[in-house]
């Protein structure tokens, strides 16, 4: 048999390996290892058991140098981090700021030379109007129209 159609069994199977890292499913997998089982067979049958040898080698080789190089990168973390989706506003509780766009009851307001997301208690503000902070509950920054 032509050395040529087993090392390119071969190759193609570390090829299909290394995509099933990138297109999960399986299925790009197992071809991968078909491949490479088929071309370590044929090369013992054909080739002597010297190079059925050395093709088994290479093979355990390229599985050990994925394993070595931090395959492991490419999956999703074992752990995710555990902070909190919003940062802590309450230190804008009793500020005084000014209301960039209209709230009706949601806008936008400049508070502490931050550009914040506010809702008001139901009232409507005009931009441009003052407006003081008194209430922050996670993300929800409630504001008044400052008297």
């Amino acid at each position: 048999m032509n050395v040529l159609i087993l090392v390119s069994l071969f190759c193609g199977g570390l090829a299909f390996l290394a995509l099933e890292l990138f297109l999960p499913g399986a299925i790009l997998g197992a071809i991968g290892a078909l491949m490479l089982l088929a071309a370590v067979s044929l090369t013992f049958v054909y080739e002597g058991p010297l190079a059925g040898g050395a093709a088994l080698l290479g093979s355990c080789g390229a599985g050990a140098a994925f394993v070595k190089l931090g395959v492991d990168r490419l999956a999703l973390r074992k752990h995710l981090a555990h902070g909190t989706g919003t940062s802590d506003r309450s230190h804008l509780i009793g500020m005084v700021g000014e209301a960039i766009s209209p709230l009706r009851p949601g806008g936008i307001a400049k508070v502490g030379g931050l550009r914040v997301d506010v809702v008001t208690a139901g009232e409507h503000v005009d931009s441009g109007t003052p407006v003081e902070v008194v209430a922050v509950a996670g993300s929800r920054i409630e504001v008044r129209k400052k008297a």
